[in-house]
Parts: C-alpha cells; sequence; structure tokens
C-alpha cells in the first residue's frame, strides 16, 4: 500500500477503536508523521497519533485498557504485547497482515495516547 492508504487506513483504526468505547471519549488527533520512501527496503512509513482528552480516573484506566483489547481483538488484531504496570500501562497491537501496527500508552497525568 502506498502512504496516503496507509495513512487513511490508520485513521479508520483511530476512528474506530475510540468509536467502540461507550460512553463516548473525548479525543483529537495529535502531531501525525511520516518517513521517507524508499532505500534498501523501498516503503516509508506513517504514524497517526491520538490523545484522549477525557480525564480517565485510576480506577477506570484498566477498563479503557479492557475494552480497547477486547475491540481490537475482535476486529483481527493480534496482541503483541501488554505492560501491565500500575502507572503507565501499555499495549500494543497489529493487523493479521502486519501492515499497521498500533499502540495505546497512558501517560504521566493518566492521559491516553494512541498510535498507528
Amino acid at each position: 500500500m502506498d502512504m496516503q492508504e496507509a495513512a487513511e487506513k490508520a485513521d479508520a483504526l483511530v476512528y474506530r477503536t475510540f468509536r467502540a468505547v461507550r460512553p463516548p471519549l473525548d479525543w483529537t488527533h495529535d502531531a501525525s508523521d511520516h518517513g521517507s520512501c524508499g532505500g534498501s527496503d523501498d516503503y516509508g512509513d506513517v504514524t497517526r497519533r491520538a490523545v484522549v482528552m477525557t480525564k480517565v480516573s485510576d480506577e477506570r484506566r484498566g477498563a479503557l485498557l479492557g475494552v480497547i483489547k477486547r475491540y481490537w481483538k475482535k476486529s483481527g488484531l493480534k496482541i503483541t504485547k501488554v505492560i501491565s504496570d500500575k502507572e503507565f500501562p501499555e499495549m500494543y497491537a497489529e493487523t493479521g497482515d502486519g501492515q499497521l501496527r498500533t499502540g495505546l500508552v497512558v501517560g504521566e497525568e493518566g492521559q491516553f495516547f494512541l498510535d498507528v
């Protein structure tokens, strides 16, 4: 897939992931970037980022991670890594074909960051 198609698929994954959460989350796009095309592997990469603006309490962070994990699995993503740190949990997954990789990270103030 070319970089435009990758960006569109990444955006769609971000939207679908957040739509799976009830009650809805307030979120926004964060800075996105793309790697260079060409080189020995002859492909570039695109990264889409989103930040959850909703304040998620300490008590509900694990539940939110669980909802997203179940959604990703139901959608055919393979969970590749889970870091169950009490303060800064992280979760990573990829599509079956390996073309998209995603990560959900909880930051210092409890913000959730999603990268695809």
